[in-house]
């Protein structure tokens, strides 16, 4: 295993291990994809936070535009090179001739900061531009064995290799495979949805087994990889605290999605339609924030679950957030299907025998009401609609939907559908009603979720249980 020096970036540490010590590290991507910002903070915090040297050669930005734009995003190059552990170097108007003279005032600028023996950081940006002024690609082999045979084997230097792709264009373009790069990362910004995704491909990272060969990150607080999903352990759940509404707006018992969408309007429709990769315990992270703080605020829930979920599966997902028996005995009714094995005896229990479906309609509607009357509280409703058609086809959801949604609208309680695979015909007219759609999706096993109503960008979720409750915490993809 090579040894490796921190690369600077959130997240990637954790997947690679780091960078390879010494080496030479590819960072392609088309323009905009954010390969300076990775370059830069590799450079930056290797000479803050591990005491290394830096040097930047840019052949496509100016010393005074880069500094600018760097403190811009909290990094402050021009302090570093006042304090001698770094040195930009502008290339601009590099010619044909003067490529190898590039190289000896690199080696040059080397010495003349840092010691023989000190980690050095070196960022060539880009050599895209560099091979330009190259009469044949012989050329720019040449010059790629010089910079890994002079530079990063011989002075302790490990160097990070820009490469432009061109729009348009897939592969990565001078060759690069057969040289000995020991690092080759491809950043991709693509449109998803009519929204910004971006995407690293790990191509090749020597002496490392990549669990995967992509990645979400996002540029918006700096480059950060996004992490895969992963459910984490509330060892001693603290009860919820209770998140209070707006004038118009029940929260969604996540302060920062009450942040970005203002909540859910009162007397309003949720949709949250689920892709085929999302499992139950990624979409119930969303769910059941918005039910936890509905019952610590001493008000009802009411629960039609989704195929494959039963009152015990809810039980056990909302004690996380400190609820009693008490709470559930008190606050909830669930929908049971009758089968041997059910317990329908439990308070909560709500076990509708016949299949008319406008008599269990006002059914539930009752024991709604008579739930708002002892509390005076405002109602949630969820339902699976997928339990729904599966017992009164789709017209039987929308017969469903058409009423209740009257209803709640009216008595100025909350409503949520949850459309599963296999139910996006219904769910499409499920959205017409709806006063909030969000659509929950699994891509390099992260989960994003992004509004259709209202409308927003991406927002990458993994699960925080720094308050003793398992709450979605959103990164924006930006």
């Amino acid at each position: 295993m090579p040894e490796t020096i921190p690369s600077g970036i959130p997240g990637l540490d954790e997947v690679i291990g780091g960078f390879p010590r010494n080496g030479l590290v590819v960072v392609a991507g088309n323009p905009g994809t954010g390969k300076t910002m990775l370059c830069s903070k590799f450079v930056y915090n290797g000479i803050v936070n591990h005491g290394d040297f830096g040097i930047y050669v840019s052949f496509s930005e100016g010393r005074r535009e880069f500094f600018t734009n760097m403190a811009e995003l909290g990094m402050d190059f021009e302090k570093l090179e006042r304090d001698g552990s770094f040195r930009f170097l502008d290339m601009l108007t590099v010619s044909e001739a003067g490529v190898p003279e590039v190289f000896n005032i690199v080696l040059e600028t080397i010495d003349e900061i840092a010691p023989a023996d000190a980690r050095k950081r070196l960022v060539i940006d880009s050599f895209t531009s560099l091979a330009q002024a190259m009469k044949t690609p012989a050329d720019v082999r040449t010059i790629l064995h010089s910079v890994v045979g002079k530079i990063t084997r011989r002075i302790n230097c490990t160097t990070l290799l820009v490469l432009e792709i061109p729009f348009g264009r897939e592969e990565i373009g001078v060759s690069v495979e057969e040289f000995v790069a020991d690092a080759v990362l491809v950043l991709k910004r693509r449109v998803h949805r009519d929204r910004l995704l971006r995407q690293i491909e790990l191509l090749k990272v020597r002496g490392c087994k990549v669990p995967q060969p992509s990645y979400l990150f996002t540029l918006g607080e700096g480059f950060r990889l996004l992490p895969t999903f992963e459910r984490k352990l509330v060892e001693k759940p603290k009860r919820m605290k209770p998140i209070p509404d707006t004038e118009r707006a029940f929260s969604t018992g996540c302060e920062c999605l009450d942040e970005y969408i203002g909540g859910y309007p009162k007397g309003g429709t949720i949709l949250i339609e689920v892709d085929e990769n999302v499992t139950i315990p990624q979409y119930h992270l969303l769910l059941e924030p918005t039910a936890a703080n509905f019952l610590v605020s001493g008000r009802g829930v009411m629960l039609i679950p989704a195929r494959g979920v039963d009152s015990s599966y809810i039980k056990q997902g909302l004690s996380k957030f400190g609820l009693t028996d008490r709470d559930f005995n008190e606050l909830m009714r669930i929908s049971e299907e009758p089968a041997p094995g059910v317990d329908v005896s439990k308070p909560y229990a709500v076990v509708f025998s016949e299949r008319n479906l406008s008599k269990n309609i006002r059914a539930w509607y009752r024991i709604k009401q008579e739930l708002k009357e002892r509390t005076k509280q405002p109602i949630l409703l969820v339902t699976g609609i997928d339990t729904i058609e599966a017992f009164y086809g789709q017209e039987g959801v929308i017969e469903y939907a058409a009423l209740m949604t009257s209803r709640i609208r009216r008595d100025g309680d909350l409503e949520i559908y949850v459309s599963r695979p296999g139910t996006e015909e219904v769910a499409k007219r499920i959205a017409a009603m709806a006063d909030v759609h969000v659509k929950l999706e699994n891509i390099c096993g992260s989960v994003i979720l992004y509004f259709e109503k209202p409308w927003t960008g991406i927002y990458h979720m993994e699960e925080d249980v720094s308050r003793g409750y398992p709450l979605p915490k959103l990164t924006p993809i930006a």
